[in-house]
């Protein structure tokens, strides 16, 4: 199996056994007869080794290819995982970083509609507006409710005339929280949604 690191290449043995330089391998391992490996390469190390033994006819070209094909999806699969855990602990760090902000952080759409989608909501915006993430993620106009009756007007003016121009969204006025009137102030970067 080794020969296929040592030479960076597949490598092929129809007739194990017979090979003038074979090495020994141990004693309840199965007879070889047969094998061939391939080399599957991330960047310039080998990552993994792909082998087949002991088939009925030798090995030739087309299963060296099938192996090759095989082998690149692996280490393809390799590549997605690594990305995943990769993204996973970004999202982690992410996380932990913006939940020790002393402010509210959201991530939404919105439209001229009214309509509002959020993908990101941090422990103080939660906090501020006094809903949880899921109740957020569940009804993202519920954070409407959240902007004092006699205020919501100017709120949701402003949030058009900021999608319309893609301006800067500065709003201040009250918020009903938990029963009790606070002063609430949003800032919001309005970004265009490429397709």
């Amino acid at each position: 199996w080794a020969d296929c690191v040592r030479t960076g290449k597949p490598v092929v043995h129809n007739d194990f056994q017979n090979l003038p330089d074979r090495k020994g391998y141990p004693d309840d391992h199965m007879k070889l007869i047969r094998h061939a490996s391939v080399p599957l390469f991330d960047g310039d190390k080998v990552r993994i080794i792909l082998g087949l033994a002991n088939k009925t006819t030798d090995y030739d070209k087309i299963d060296v290819l099938l192996m090759c094909l095989v082998g690149d999806q692996l280490v393809k699969i390799l590549h997605s995982k690594q990305l995943e855990i990769a993204v996973t602990k970004a999202k982690k760090q992410y996380d932990q970083f913006v939940n020790n902000i002393p402010f509210g952080i959201f991530r939404a759409h919105s439209t001229l509609e009214k309509t509002l989608n959020f993908e990101y909501v941090n422990r103080q915006f939660c906090e501020m507006i006094g809903l949880t993430p899921k109740e957020i993620y569940n009804d993202a106009n519920s954070v409407f409710d959240a902007i004092h009756p006699e205020d919501l007007d100017s709120f949701i003016t402003l949030n058009r005339e900021v999608l319309e121009k893609r301006t800067l969204f500065i709003w201040e006025g009250r918020g009903v929280i938990d029963g009790s009137v606070r002063w609430l102030r949003v800032e919001a970067r309005p970004e265009k949604i490429l397709k």
